[in-house]
């Protein structure tokens, strides 16, 4: 039976930037969605509650980016320079993101 790998982000748009995140989202769209496939990663969601955005994705194995893949990691970062701050960041405990907001919540695995 293969692992199941939960991967978790949540960051907080900076005020009067939502826009300016939509907008940067909808241009590296694409990319982001080619990095996903190349990577095997599925079930891939994104949401916002007010100024608060949350990622998710799953895969069967411990992500190991190539050099490109890291390249392409920061360029598509960079173009969302200023809109947002991390609040939790890739590689983090997922239940670490749900206690930043007072939230703790037992273990998935």
């Amino acid at each position: 039976m293969k692992k199941l790998e939960r991967h978790t982000m949540a960051m907080k748009v900076n005020s009067g930037k939502m826009n300016e995140y939509r907008r940067n989202l909808g241009e590296v769209w694409s990319d982001l969605t080619a990095f996903l496939d190349r990577n095997q990663l599925r079930n891939f969601s994104i949401w916002n509650a007010e100024n608060l955005i949350f990622i998710y994705c799953e895969s069967d194995k411990e992500i190991a980016l190539s050099e490109n893949d890291t390249a392409a990691v920061k360029e598509m970062t960079q173009k969302f320079d200023g809109t947002f701050t991390w609040i939790s960041t890739p590689g983090e405990n997922m239940r670490l993101m749900y206690e930043n907001f007072g939230i703790v919540r037992e273990s998935k695995d």
